[in-house]
C-alpha cells in the first residue's frame, strides 16, 4: 500500500518551528530537535499489554506543564519511516500547544511491538482498542482520544471506530479502507495495478507486509523489549494465509474478511468521523470511503439513547491516493472536528453545528457541498443496451441515434417504452450480440479502437469490422444538455458463457466521447460471473446468467454534445487479473425466453446542470 504522498504531512509546520531539545523517552533516543510552543516538552515511549501476550509500543510527545491533555493517535505500520521520533510531526506542531498530547504506535507485529501482523484483522483491532483505553486512562489524559492517519494509517482509525471505544471520540480517516475484500477485489475480480499512474496502486499488499514492514524492529536496541521483537519477527505470523486469501483466484467472501469489514457495524459506530478521499485513487478506491459513509448513522438528538455518531464529514477530491492537506477548507475542518470532540471547545463546535452542508467534493470541473450522498438532485439515467432504432423520442437528455452496425450498438433510454414498469420493448435486430474472451484485451487500445480492426472510435461512420471481435461498443446520442455523473453505474446485464470453466470476467468501461471525438473513461466495472449470485461461494455455470456490475464511483462533468459509450470485454489488462478464457461470450440484447423481456441496461447516476438547448 502506498503511503509517500502522507509522509510529509505537515512538515511546513514543523519547519516553522524553532529548534531545541526534548528530554529522553527511552534511553537509545537521539537528542530531539522539536519544540513547538510547548513549555515543557516531554517524548516519552510506553509499552501496552495487549491481545495474546503482545506488548504495543507507544510513542507520546505533550506538554507537562498543563495537567489535563486530550490524545492524537495514529496507530501505523509505517513509524520505521519516522525514526527516530515519529511522534515529532506536523500534528504534534499544531495540536500539542492546544493541550492535545500527540501519540503515534507501532502496529501489532511491526517495529517496537511484538506479537504478529494481522492483516486488519482481530488482533490489529483489539490492540488498536487496548492502546486508546490506555491512553484514556493516563494520569494526565481528560479521556478523550482521537485517531488519524491516512492509507493504512487510517485504515487502523476505522478498525478501532468499528469496535466503539468508548473514550474514542472522534476518527480523521483519509483514502483508507473500510473493508478489505473492497481493497483487494471487485466483485470477485482481483485487482492488479493501473495504466494511468503505476505507482498508485496495492498489489503489493499484503505482500509488502508481511515480508516488510512486518519484520521491521525500532532502532533503538537498548530499548526494553528490542530483543522480543526480534524475536517475535521470526514467527510465520499467517503470511501464508493473508496471500491465499488476498491473491486468491476464487475469493470467497468468508469468515476472514467478515472480521475485515468494518462498514459491516457502521449503526454502531459512536465516534465523531471525517472522511476524505480522492475519486482518483488507484490504491484504496474511492468506493471504501462512500461504502461505509452511506452506512453509517448519524445520531438523533430528539432520542434519550446515543444511537449513532455524533458528526459525520465526506471531503471528496478529484486527487489519487494522497492527503487532503493541501485544501484549506478540509485543513480547518479537521481542526475544528479536533477541537471539539477532544478539547470540547464551545467555539469550535459552534462552527460544525451551524454547517449542515457533511459533504463536499472539491477538484477540476466539479465543486459541489451538500447535506447528503447521493448528492441532492441525483436521478437514474436508464439506458437500453441495444441494436436497433426507434424514431420521435424526445431527447430527455439523449436523443437516439440511427440503428448501429456490425457490432456497435445504441444506449437508448428506458422511459420511453410502455409496458410493466417502463419496461417492454419492441424487439432488436438480434437478441444477443458475442466476443471473444482474451485475457490480454487492454483498456487504452480498446477505448481508442473498441473494433481493434483499426476504424477508430465507434460511431455511425465506423466501419463494421469483420470476424474477431474482444470488444463490444454501445453509444448514445450527443447529449442535449451538459451532466454531472455521481456515484456508480450499474450495468444490469445478461451474459452467456458458453462453458462452466471458472473465472469467467466482465469489465465493462463507462466512456465519455467527446464532440472532437477523443475519448475518456469516467468509469471502470468489474465482475467475476462465478460470484454473479453472492460473493459467499462461486457458482460457476453455462449458459445465460443476470449479473449487477457495480462500476468504480466517480465525479464527473461531461459537456453537452459529447456521447456516453458502454465498452463490454473480458479483461482490463493491467487493472485487474484475468479471469479464465472463456472463448466467446455474449450480452443480451432483447427478449430472451424463460429469463429477460427486457435484456441488458446501463443505470448512470447524474445530475442535471443546464436546460435543454433551443
Amino acid at each position: 500500500m502506498i503511503r509517500s504522498v502522507f509522509l510529509a504531512t505537515g512538515a511546513w509546520l514543523l519547519a516553522a518551528c524553532d529548534s531545541g531539545d526534548l528530554p529522553a523517552g527511552d534511553p537509545g533516543l537521539e537528542p530531539a530537535v522539536f519544540t513547538a510552543r510547548l513549555s515543557e516538552p516531554v517524548y516519552e515511549v510506553h509499552h501496552v499489554e495487549s491481545v495474546g501476550g503482545a506488548r504495543i509500543r507507544v510513542e507520546i510527545l505533550r506538554d507537562a506543564a498543563q495537567p489535563t491533555q486530550a490524545v492524537l493517535l495514529t496507530y501505523s505500520p509505517y513509524n520505521t519511516l519516522g525514526e527516530p521520533r515519529p511522534a515529532e510531526d506536523g500534528l504534534a506542531a499544531e495540536f500539542a500547544p492546544l493541550g492535545i498530547a500527540r501519540a503515534v504506535a507501532d502496529v501489532i507485529g511491526t517495529r517496537g511491538s511484538t506479537g504478529c501482523w494481522d492483516y486488519g484483522g482481530g488482533l490489529e483491532q483489539q490492540s488498536g482498542v487496548d492502546v486508546v483505553n490506555y491512553l484514556a486512562a493516563l494520569p494526565w489524559s481528560n479521556g478523550r482520544v482521537g485517531m488519524i492517519g491516512g492509507s493504512y494509517d487510517g485504515t487502523t482509525a476505522n478498525m478501532v471506530a468499528s469496535a466503539a471505544p468508548e473514550a474514542l471520540r472522534l476518527i480523521v480517516a483519509e483514502a483508507a479502507i473500510s473493508h478489505w475484500y473492497g481493497y483487494a477485489y471487485r466483485q470477485g475480480v482481483r485487482y492488479l495495478v493501473n495504466s494511468e499512474a503505476p505507482a498508485d496502486e496495492g498489489f503489493d499488499t499484503p505482500l509488502a507486509f508481511d515480508v516488510g514492514f512486518g519484520d521491521t524492529v525500532a532502532l533503538d536496541p537498548q530499548g526494553d523489549y528490542f530483543l522480543d521483537t526480534v524475536l517475535a519477527r521470526a514467527a510465520e505470523c499467517g503470511a501464508i494465509e493473508h496471500s491465499s486469501q488476498a491473491y486468491n483466484r476464487s475469493p470467497d467472501y468468508n469468515g476472514f474478511w467478515m472480521q475485515r469489514d468494518y462498514a459491516a457495524n457502521a449503526a454502531d459506530w459512536r465516534a465523531a468521523v471525517l472522511l476524505s478521499h480522492g475519486w482518483r485513487d488507484y490504491n484504496v478506491k474511492a468506493d471504501e470511503a462512500l461504502r461505509l459513509w452511506q452506512r453509517l448513522r448519524l445520531d438523533d438528538p430528539a432520542t434519550p439513547a446515543l444511537d449513532g455518531v455524533p458528526d459525520m464529514r465526506l471531503f471528496l477530491t478529484q486527487d489519487r491516493h494522497s492527503s487532503a492537506d493541501d485544501y484549506a477548507e478540509f485543513v480547518a475542518l479537521r481542526h475544528d472536528l479536533i477541537r471539539a470532540y477532544l478539547l470540547d471547545d464551545a467555539e469550535a463546535r459552534a462552527r460544525l453545528d451551524a454547517d449542515p452542508l457533511r459533504v463536499t467534493s472539491r477538484g477540476t470541473g466539479v465543486e459541489r457541498r451538500d447535506t447528503a450522498f447521493p448528492f441532492t438532485g441525483t436521478r437514474t439515467l436508464d439506458l437500453f443496451v441495444n441494436r436497433f432504432y426507434v424514431q420521435d423520442l424526445d431527447c430527455v437528455p439523449i436523443c437516439v441515434p440511427g440503428p448501429g452496425t456490425g457490432e456497435i450498438g445504441t444506449l437508448e433510454p428506458v422511459n420511453r417504452y410502455s409496458g410493466s414498469e417502463g419496461m417492454d420493448r419492441p424487439g432488436a435486430w438480434n437478441t444477443q450480440a458475442g466476443w471473444l474472451d482474451v485475457p490480454l484485451t487492454a483498456e487504452d487500445h480498446s477505448r481508442s479502437d473498441p473494433l481493434n480492426d483499426g476504424s477508430g472510435i465507434a460511431g455511425e461512420d465506423a466501419l463494421p469490422g469483420g470476424q474477431g471481435y474482444v470488444t463490444l461498443y454501445f453509444e448514445s446520442a450527443p447529449l442535449e444538455r451538459a451532466i454531472e455523473i455521481a456515484g456508480s453505474a450499474v450495468l444490469d446485464g445478461w451474459f452467456q458463457k458458453m462453458t462452466a470453466t471458472a473465472e469467467g470476467t466482465v469489465t465493462p468501461l463507462l466512456i465519455e466521447v467527446a464532440a472532437d471525438g477523443s475519448t475518456r473513461t469516467l468509469q471502470r466495472g468489474f465482475v467475476n460471473l462465478d460470484y454473479a449470485q453472492g460473493l459467499d461461494m462461486a457458482r460457476p455455470q453455462a449458459g445465460w446468467l443476470n449479473a449487477r456490475v457495480e462500476f468504480l464511483p466517480s465525479h464527473v462533468r461531461v459537456a453537452a454534445g459529447s456521447r456516453l459509450a458502454l465498452l463490454v470485454q473480458s479483461s482490463n489488462a493491467l487493472w485487474a487479473l484475468p479471469g479464465t478464457a472463456q472463448g466467446l461470450m455474449s450480452i443480451g440484447f432483447g427478449p430472451i425466453d424463460g429469463l429477460t423481456a427486457a435484456g441488458s441496461r446501463l443505470q448512470v447516476p447524474y445530475i442535471e446542470l443546464e436546460s435543454a438547448r433551443r
